[in-house]
């Protein structure tokens, strides 16, 4: 297994050569993106992420699909996106008026702008999900976050989602230490959002090499 030290030097090799202070890089970004950028996190996402999220993808696109069947218009509110590559499924497979993906990290959104700069139909922003208020979401009938075990408040941020607008997410079923919340079962999603959402679906995907799951839970806001 490749040391701290080692991650950090391949990054500083593939992805910040534009900088002169690796250091200055670092300091851009929150507690959170610093150890993740130590971790070789954005390395890792780089190297290994589009095939690895291929099971994900696979998993979460046809119930994609099935959810927003029924809009005459599809528009799509990403927040804490972490990585670009669901978002790329859906721009490739789906008919999407609009599509906003933001991360509160600057360094995510590098890898997001290489991904999706293609697609005319997607802008990116640099925004801070624990921030957002009710004009975020406006416009929106899809709102999507793929990491909500990494937002201390979930429930404030839903209750300034708009009514009737779909919320697809996906949460943790194991502790780790960015973790705010997992859950063991589906009755515990259910405690959890049952208030504010209506749950529709809720699925798994397992990574095969260490059996770690995520659950995908598609909802609609009430």
């Amino acid at each position: 297994m490749r040391s701290c030290t080692v991650w950090v030097q391949i990054l500083r090799e593939l992805i910040v050569e534009q900088h002169d202070d690796f250091d200055a890089v670092l300091s851009e970004v929150e507690q959170y993106d610093k150890r993740f950028i130590k971790r070789g996190g954005i390395v890792w996402l780089r190297r290994f992420g589009t095939g690895l999220y291929r099971l994900r993808n696979k998993a979460m696109i046809e119930t994609f699909m099935e959810l927003t069947e029924g809009l005459p218009e599809i528009r799509v509110f990403e927040f804490a996106c972490g990585d670009p590559f669901f978002a790329k499924t859906v721009l490739e497979r789906v008919e999407v008026e609009k599509y906003v993906i933001s991360d509160f990290s600057p360094i995510v959104l590098e890898l997001v702008h290489e991904e999706l700069d293609y697609y005319a139909q997607c802008e990116m922003k640099l925004m801070d999900a624990r921030k957002l208020v009710e004009s975020d979401f406006a416009g929106f009938n899809v709102i999507m976050c793929l990491g909500l075990e990494h937002i201390q408040n979930d429930l404030e941020i839903i209750s300034k989602m708009p009514r009737d607008a779909f919320f697809f997410f996906s949460t943790s079923n194991a502790s780790w230490d960015s973790h705010y919340r997992w859950f063991l079962s589906k009755e515990g999603i259910e405690q959890q959002y049952n208030k504010l959402l209506e749950i529709l679906d809720i699925s798994t995907v397992t990574w095969p090499a260490n059996g770690a799951a995520k659950w995908i839970v598609m909802t609609r806001v009430r």
